[in-house]
């Protein structure tokens, strides 16, 4: 039961932060082609045939649960105690056809797109932080959270798929014990722990953000005036308190 709680939370997991990087991607290359006037170009159509690609892949793996002959002389030669133990492997292991090409799949998109954000994200700070793009201080200061924020939040979506780079990796490792599935499984288990703890920090992350792009400050304060003057005029800015 433990084992198929884990595998399937690993697979929800798994889709959900992926799904999260590559909408950040998405959102900072819209942002990059809206600040060079680029807004013809309609970037959403860009995700339809990774889309196609990313569902098929999945399909095809999921119709595929067949045993794989290299795993069953793998387990023979290395594995005796399983052998005698009777044990049916299962379709869905890690040398199939199918499920490799998942994992490659992953394994070569995830770094590849995470490489993108930050590239896009310098591009968009830097042409907020020139004198090229038309637009007010308040319009820059709200891009900049933006950007900065769902940049956080795909870092840390890369940061949660660590533990099942390392489950993967590790069933290529044969290690002559009994509980060598236990071995296996406890990364995902790892998985299933960091998963809640990189959720919960997006909420404040969020807050943050939204009150540093209204202009607030992030603790109460009790109400102040605070007069400036800017181009010969006269400007008053009043804090009122603020209930958390």
């Amino acid at each position: 039961v433990s084992a198929s709680f884990c595998y399937y939370f690993h697979t929800l997991t798994v889709c959900f932060y992926s799904c999260a990087i590559f909408v950040t991607f998405c959102q900072l290359a819209f942002r990059y082609m809206v600040l060079h006037a680029h807004s013809k170009m309609r970037v959403e159509w860009w995700s339809v045939p990774f889309t196609a690609v990313f569902v098929a892949v999945h399909i095809n793996t999921s119709y595929h649960q067949t045993p794989t002959e290299i795993l069953d002389e793998i387990v023979h030669k290395y594995f005796p105690e399983f052998q005698e133990m009777n044990l049916a492997i299962n379709g869905h292991d890690s040398l199939s056809i199918p499920v490799i090409i998942v994992n490659c799949f992953y394994i070569i998109c995830l770094p590849t797109v995470w490489a993108g954000i930050f590239i896009l994200r310098w591009n968009v700070l830097k042409l907020l932080n020139g004198h090229e793009v038309q637009m007010s201080q308040r319009s820059k200061l709200l891009q900049k959270a933006f950007v900065k924020s769902v940049t956080v939040q795909a870092s840390l979506s890369l940061l949660a798929l660590y533990p099942s780079l390392a489950y993967f990796i590790g069933q290529f490792i044969s290690i002559h014990e009994e509980n060598f599935l236990d071995g296996c499984f406890f990364f995902l288990q790892l998985q299933c722990a960091i998963t809640p703890l990189v959720t919960i920090y997006y909420v404040p992350n969020y807050r943050r953000a939204i009150r540093h792009i209204a202009g607030l400050p992030n603790r109460s304060s009790v109400g102040a005036n605070t007069t400036s003057v800017a181009g010969g005029r006269t400007e008053k800015t009043v804090h009122l308190p603020i209930r958390q």
